[in-house]
């Protein structure tokens, strides 16, 4: 009965013996993503952190940071 139904399997898997029961190998995340996920991470590291903090210590940056700050309606503690 579960052939007229369907029951999860279909033609080809029941002519070629495969089975929905049978584990299937896993492999994992790092083997998945490969050498494009390594490089991403490392891009993201880069510019979320590295490039603001590298900004952070060029004067030109700072000057309009303070400027910036000057030009603000409302005062942040801790800044300026």
């Amino acid at each position: 009965m579960s052939l007229l139904f369907g029951g999860g399997h279909n033609a080809e898997s029941l002519m070629s013996g495969d089975s929905m029961d049978e584990p299937q190998p896993k492999e994992s995340l790092l083997k998945k993503s490969g050498r494009i996920g390594a490089i991403l991470g490392f891009a993201w590291i880069a510019l979320n952190i590295v490039v603001p903090l590298a900004l952070l210590r060029v004067p030109a940056v700072q000057r309009w940071l303070v400027a910036f700050d000057n030009k603000l309606p409302f005062h942040i503690p801790g800044i300026g």
